[in-house]
């Protein structure tokens, strides 16, 4: 499990983020990888937004991703799994 992520408050909506440390997403990669796990909303050069479970999630290639309708311990499992998900897909990739 990759270990160079945070997951704090979003400061300018209500919702939860992992800031990944000197990384950033391949977004078609992290399609890949989401497949069949994630309901993809959609995909452009900038953010793939994508629904799982219950939560509408929007993973940025800059390298962040965000939680919506989803508490702090929500976000931390869900980020983990995901990470787990994209890091076995090879989208997360140097900056």
């Amino acid at each position: 499990m990759v270990g160079y992520f945070t997951v704090e408050a979003c400061t300018s909506s209500a919702a939860f983020e992992i800031k990944l440390k000197d990384k950033k997403f391949d977004l078609a990669r992290a399609e890949a990888a989401l497949a069949g796990r994630a309901e993809i909303m959609a995909n452009t050069s900038a953010v793939l937004i994508i629904k799982i479970k219950i939560h509408a999630v929007s993973i940025y290639a800059t390298g962040r991703i965000m939680f919506k309708n989803a508490t702090k311990k929500e976000a931390e499992k869900l980020g983990q799994e995901l990470m787990s998900l994209l890091e076995k897909g090879g989208a997360i990739v140097e900056n």
